[in-house]
């Protein structure tokens, strides 16, 4: 897979964010079963460069990742404030482009198999 997309397990976690050569690469976010969540860059399936961990208790670890390790966190109030903001705004703009895909695929959907709802074709059990 190239591009964005939305990969489900059976177990509850997920992924949503963009692909190069079926992994995890650039932005995306990562949400475990457990509540947890990684918000940040990726590099050949691997957590590299900015991100955001956040436990399930909602406390979190802002810093620069390498190999899926925190290398460094980032403490200055400010520096914290302007990358939430550019995480954030990446989340948000993952986010608009998976809706236009998902409308589309509800569309076709409609369109091809009427009797197939998109939710049910996108359940696992």
């Amino acid at each position: 897979m190239n591009g964005l997309g939305l990969f489900l397990w059976k177990d509850g976690r997920k992924y949503k964010g963009e692909y190069k050569d079926d992994k995890k690469s650039n932005f995306g976010c990562y949400y475990g079963n457990d509540d947890k969540k990684y918000e940040g860059y990726w590099d050949n399936g691997i957590q590299k460069e900015l991100g955001k961990f956040t436990k399930k208790d909602g406390s979190f670890k802002l810093g620069y990742w390498n190999e899926n390790q925190l290398l460094s966190s980032i403490v200055d109030e400010q520096d914290i404030a302007d990358k939430l903001t550019q995480i954030d705004n990446m989340v948000e703009e993952n986010e608009t482009k998976l809706n236009i895909v998902f409308d589309n695929l509800r569309t076709l959907f409609e369109t091809y198999l009427p009797n197939i709802p998109l939710e049910k074709f996108l359940e696992f059990n």
